[in-house]
């Protein structure tokens, strides 16, 4: 996925299981305009596929489709029992599990595919893996404890804030 990090400026790129593929997305978005108007970035850098996704009936961000296979962690899409709704505006808050330069070989997403749906953003030479869709700072919390007592102890809760996560204190 790092052929994709020139999006990262656009706001969280990450991928969405689809069968035995995935799809590249660029989001969150709090109105269809943003989400239109990433999608217009993204074709305009050459990606003529991009086109903006509804996430239940809420404008979440602009996807291209990209052939290729997903191994392990959460492949069933967005789990909609880990403590929030990605597909609402109000799902802000994220887990930041951690920075990995190997995360195939370093990163068990096994071990916390429960927790939510496992993201991943870009940042130079490391892969930064998230837990995403909490639509609260508590259920965020929440999974944060839990991620704590499997082994994460750096992880922190951050909030997307127009596709910057900030650190919530």
């Amino acid at each position: 996925m790092s052929k994709f990090s020139d999006l990262a400026d656009l706001g969280t790129v990450y991928y969405a299981p689809a069968g035995n593929v995935y799809k590249i997305r660029v989001g969150l978005f709090t109105t269809p305009e943003q989400a239109r108007a990433a999608a217009q970035s993204i074709k305009a850098r050459g990606y003529d596929g991009a086109f903006m996704v509804t996430e239940g009936n809420v404008n979440i961000g602009t996807s291209t489709n990209t052939g290729g296979t997903v191994s392990g962690g959460n492949t069933g899409g967005y789990n909609p029992n880990a403590g929030g709704n990605y597909g609402s505006p109000k799902a802000r808050y994220v887990v930041r599990l951690g920075a990995y330069s190997n995360p195939k070989k370093s990163f068990d997403r096994n071990s916390v595919a429960d927790l939510g749906q496992i993201a991943e953003q870009f940042k130079g030479q490391f892969t930064i893996m998230l837990l995403t869709g909490y639509g609260s700072y508590d259920s965020a919390l929440q999974a944060l404890n839990a991620a704590r007592q499997r082994g994460f102890t750096d992880a922190y809760v951050a909030e997307d804030v127009n596709g910057v996560l900030r650190k919530v204190k």
